[in-house]
């Protein structure tokens, strides 16, 4: 039986698998997720320093936040804001 959420929006399992995983020059790595009105790319250092840019809405109300040295929390936050948006 699925329930509601399921049904709406997915399993979360499916969503939370990246559409991108790249290795970075520096020895990072950068992942990618998509969510229905967000993208989120976050770049793991060789040294564990985050950083993302997160594109939010659509088209000409597109807007784009871009942060470095992120907490890890700032960072999960913005993840699942991506997915669930």
């Amino acid at each position: 039986m699925y329930s509601v959420q399921e049904e709406l929006f997915g399993s979360i399992e499916e969503r939370i698998v990246p559409a991108c995983v790249a290795p970075l020059d520096d020895g990072g790595v950068q992942i990618e997720w998509s969510g229905t009105n967000a993208e989120i790319e976050v770049e793991i250092g060789p040294d564990a320093a985050l950083s993302y840019l997160l594109a939010n809405g659509i088209g000409p109300e597109r807007a784009f936040e871009e942060v470095e040295s992120a907490s890890l929390d700032l960072t999960l936050n913005k993840i699942f804001y991506t997915l669930l948006a």
